[in-house]
């Protein structure tokens, strides 16, 4: 099953070259005089940089606004996948990361502590791309981005306490950067910046799409929203620049504490991706749920981690600078995990209609959506009966087109019944 790559733009397939060059003209602009003090004293209420506000929000507009909402209702006829997504985000991956940094970064507490923003940051953004890429059930995808969204504006401050005002200052590990604020002080301030930097983006999201939904119409609002979409990554490669013009070149030449990031970073991609995706073969869950839970799980919130990270510790240090590299390692990393999606779903058994279904379409040469007219598996599981049954009771044929020709998916899943009963016999 070979990899989709013209899904994905050469815009998005590009993003590690155009964060790197983000960082190289940050590092010009502040080898300029008086640049970096301009630039580093444009703040409000004393500590929040303006530019870096504005475009840490802008940053997180478009992922939330393109969310489809109306498929919340459908979180409750998917319970097995739903909780095990959840399990494995908010309660596996965060302590994974955190053991992870601990065994390279132990010695260098500020990079952990940025490490672990990272951590308790799932993914809501970037995880649309590469399920798509791997031919996940997207429904599920949309739900679980969803639900993380949701999750991460009640849990995220809870995590911040638990594990970096407690758990690591407990094993005796701690950084000397706002040594002088209280557990509770740092515990209001991390949900304040979750309220501004991902609460008023969700607002503002939520509200363009019912108010979208009922002018443009669900169509034209979608193609609305895609035309809105690259203001997100303007916007991270903005924020980018003015990091590092503010932290100046010495962050760029520390090279060894990139390599620190880097090392638990991908070995949390793979672990969590590996895991989940293995986890959700042994429940017997179809490949377009595995593929969406594995990505939702080895995915993280790059955007949401960098904004508390330059709001809690501030734009010149180490805490930041961890979470700044983080699209630069995930990009590549993700792109390779799709492969190793794909391939896992030629060597694992996946016996769901579902998958006989997705299989049969591939081998035609088609996509998996054309195979089936609007609502028919969802309307099978529904019902819980057997989809080859559903479609000769429906008279329904869904047809595909495979170089040209007309391809019965009705009559080969007939053909296959009947030759399985034979067999039987």
């Amino acid at each position: 099953m070979a990899v989709q790559y013209e899904k994905l733009g050469w815009v998005d397939r590009l993003l590690t070259l155009w964060i790197a060059l983000a960082v190289g003209l940050g590092k010009g602009l502040s080898n300029i005089a008086g640049v970096s003090d301009f630039l580093s004293g444009a703040t409000i209420g004393g500590d929040t940089n303006i530019f870096l506000a504005i475009g840490l929000i802008v940053m997180m507009y478009p992922p939330v606004m393109r969310v489809d909402y109306g498929r919340v209702g459908q979180i409750y006829k998917q319970p097995k996948a739903v909780l095990t997504s959840v399990g494995l985000n908010w309660f596996v991956d965060p302590w994974l990361m955190t053991f992870l940094g601990l065994a390279v970064l132990h010695n260098h507490p500020e990079l952990l502590q940025g490490f672990v923003l990272i951590g308790i940051a799932r993914c809501i953004a970037m995880v649309l791309v590469w399920c798509e890429l791997a031919g996940a059930e997207m429904d599920l995808v949309v739900t679980l981005v969803l639900i993380n969204s949701v999750l991460q504006i009640l849990l995220y401050s809870v995590y911040e306490l638990l594990i970096i005002q407690i758990f690591l200052p407990a094993i005796g590990i701690s950084s000397d950067t706002n040594a002088d604020r209280s557990m509770g002080e740092s515990f209001l301030l991390v949900f304040e910046s979750v309220a501004i930097y991902l609460g008023i983006p969700f607002a503002l999201g939520f509200g363009t799409w019912v108010i979208g939904q009922r002018v443009l119409g669900k169509d034209k609002y979608t193609k609305f929203a895609n035309t809105i979409g690259p203001l997100a990554l303007c916007s991270l490669l903005f924020v980018i620049v003015i990091f590092f013009a503010i932290s100046g070149s010495q962050m760029v030449d520390d090279i060894v504490s990139v390599l620190l990031v880097a090392v638990p970073l991908i070995q949390d991609f793979l672990i969590m991706f590996v895991r989940s995706f293995l986890l959700c073969w042994m429940l017997n869950l179809p490949y377009g749920k595995t593929s969406a839970i594995a990505f939702t799980a080895a995915g993280n919130n790059f955007e949401l981690a960098l904004a508390l990270a330059i709001a809690l510790y501030g734009a010149s240090l180490q805490q930041a600078f961890a979470a700044v590299m983080g699209p630069l390692i995930e990009i590549p990393v993700m792109l390779v995990l799709v492969y190793i999606s794909r391939w896992l779903a030629g060597v694992l058994e996946f016996n769901s209609d579902e998958d006989k279904l997705r299989k049969l379409c591939e081998e035609s040469g088609c996509k998996y959506e054309q195979c089936l007219s609007d609502n028919v598996l969802k309307e099978c599981e529904k019902d819980k009966c057997d989809i080859v049954e559903c479609l000769q009771k429906r008279q329904t044929t869904p047809s595909i087109i495979a170089e040209g020709e007309m391809v019965d998916v009705g009559s080969s899943f007939n053909k296959e019944s009947s030759d399985n009963k034979s067999l039987e016999k």
